[in-house]
């Protein structure tokens, strides 16, 4: 589904508020003011700001902000930017502002989202190679979420089965000591 503003979104509509069935579309447009362009505005910090979008899913004629699944949506943005970090900035319908950074690549910012309503992009610096590695691993970041540091070792296949073995032996045990007292 493609957007007025160049915008494009993709993915399998599939939660709560979009029937089996049901026809779907997408709008976008490119904000120039209003409640949310003043909110997301004021939240770019050094950056350049790249545009601040509306973007909506029209289900069966009606306006859907969430219960659609998961879509990504894909911003056009300068090719020069290509490399450079971009915070793209969320107002959800409810009033609440998340971000996440994310590399713009080939002239497209991409998130990915369970609810649409307004975003702005705000352009940062350009990406060293380590970061560009580490895009690569998944590194990109929500304001909100954190997560979590690894600890420990990780479990092997080897101890898996010696688990595995050690409770099937435990299991026997209790199997023979039942039969034993009847």
């Amino acid at each position: 589904m493609v957007g007025d503003a160049g915008v494009k979104v993709s993915g399998t509509l599939n939660g709560i508020n979009v029937p089996m069935g049901a026809e779907a579309s997408v709008n976008a447009i490119q904000l120039t003011s209003g409640a949310s362009y003043e909110e997301l505005a004021s939240r770019v910090g050094n950056g350049v700001l790249a545009g601040i979008f509306e973007v909506n899913l029209i289900v069966n004629g009606k306006q859907v902000h969430d219960g659609l699944g998961s879509l990504t949506v894909a911003f056009p943005v300068d090719t020069k930017y290509n490399g450079h970090w971009v915070t793209v900035w969320h107002r959800h319908n409810d009033g609440s502002i998340t971000s996440e950074r994310v590399m713009a690549e080939n002239g497209v910012v991409t998130v990915t989202v369970t609810d649409l309503s307004s975003f702005a992009l705000e352009i940062e610096e350009l990406a060293s190679s380590e970061d560009a590695n580490a895009k690569d691993e998944g590194s990109a970041t929500n304001s909100k979420i954190t997560p979590l540091a690894k600890t420990g070792d990780p479990l092997s296949w080897a101890g898996l089965a010696g688990l595995a073995l050690a409770a099937l032996a435990a299991c026997g045990a209790a199997a023979m000591g039942l039969r034993k007292t009847r």
